[in-house]
């Protein structure tokens, strides 16, 4: 009996291992345990009394069964999304690590979620690093693999189609190459028959501007503007198609019209362009408006608060003025001289 015993726990713990992601070593033991005892239970199907207790045994043990098969590896994947899900400096610095482990997983609960935070965790160590273009190439490869397999598994699955599509953007910026036009026909195919096309259409007008081709990528965003006119992301993306042809009189109130219906930009500096633009027009309400996105965007971009108070106290806004100011000083106390020059040449 001892052999057996020993033969089974190292099978149900190789199983559990390899299927399904079993590292905690107290569920493979409990596991083996249970197999063990089903399977060492009398079995004397004349007994109406053994019958009797295998069905109690039974209906107990595929519970337990359960939580240790589905329940307890779902539960490790979301938490181990979670942990990475917002970026932190250790989350940024181990960023290799996380996209390696995530993206190696050989059973997905949700590939959808899985390859969205590979993707995003990528762009936020792309973004928040100064890291050499090469030195991401195993992170793709791998984020590539888990997006070949997610989209194997669901091959209509239009929000793996969308994540797909955003992932291979970001691929075409890190590595700095053109993106070929037999992928981006493959999502002008997918976004005719989807419900992200509107979403779609948007990355593919971006992938045509990242190959340089801004005749076609203001052609499709307008198609998708066509299909929503109110897409907040189409009009801030044709306000910054346009004025980078240098159309700026008609980007300007597109671009804005974009973030007042809520488009939110990767980067405050992407804004730099249209508080230009609203400054020519000396629509100061514009300009603070942007300036309270910026300050949403980066919260701890401190050069932007001073600029930021200054404008309130130039369009009367004495009281937010105030308050901004003293934020920056709470947050920086070595500007405390000039905030307090600040405040009392506003009055306070």
């Amino acid at each position: 009996l001892f052999p057996r015993i020993i033969l089974i726990s190292a099978l149900v713990a190789y199983i559990g291992q390899n299927l399904f992601f079993f590292d905690n070593p107290s569920s493979l033991l409990g596991l083996s345990i249970l197999f063990v005892v089903a399977l060492h239970h009398p079995t004397n199907t004349q007994s109406k009394s053994n019958k009797s207790e295998r069905l109690l045994w039974i209906t107990i043990l595929i519970p337990i069964l359960g939580f240790l098969l589905v329940i307890n590896p779902t539960w490790n994947q979301l938490t181990q999304i979670a942990e990475i899900s917002t970026p932190t400096e250790t989350t940024i610095t181990n960023a290799d690590e996380h996209i390696k482990a995530l993206a190696s997983l050989t059973f997905v609960f949700d590939p959808q979620l899985q390859t969205s935070t590979l993707t995003n965790l990528l762009a936020d160590t792309y973004q928040s690093t100064d890291r050499p273009a090469d030195s991401y190439t195993e992170a793709i490869e791998q984020i590539e693999t888990a997006f070949d397999d997610a989209l194997t598994s669901q091959p209509k699955s239009v929000k793996l189609w969308y994540e797909y599509s955003l992932f291979t953007l970001l691929r075409g910026f890190i590595t700095q190459s053109t993106i070929s036009q037999t992928t981006i026909d493959q999502f002008v195919e997918i976004q005719k028959a989807s419900p992200y096309r509107v979403e779609l259409l948007s990355s593919v007008a971006d992938m045509y501007q990242h190959n340089g081709n801004t005749d076609q990528a203001i052609s499709t965003i307008k198609e998708a503007l066509d299909a929503a006119p109110d897409h907040a992301g189409s009009k801030w993306a044709l306000g910054n198609y346009l004025a980078e042809t240098g159309y700026i009189a008609a980007a300007g109130p597109l671009a804005i019209e974009g973030i007042r219906a809520g488009f939110i930009p990767h980067s405050a500096a992407q804004l730099s362009w249209v508080i230009s633009y609203a400054l020519e027009q000396g629509d100061f309400d514009t300009v603070i408006y942007l300036y309270e996105r910026a300050v949403i965007i980066e919260p701890n971009n401190l050069p932007l608060l001073p600029t930021l108070a200054a404008f309130y106290a130039e369009n009367g806004q004495l009281e937010l003025a105030a308050q901004t100011a003293t934020k920056l000083k709470t947050l920086d106390p070595s500007s405390a001289a000039i905030v307090d020059d600040f405040l009392e040449s506003i009055g306070y």
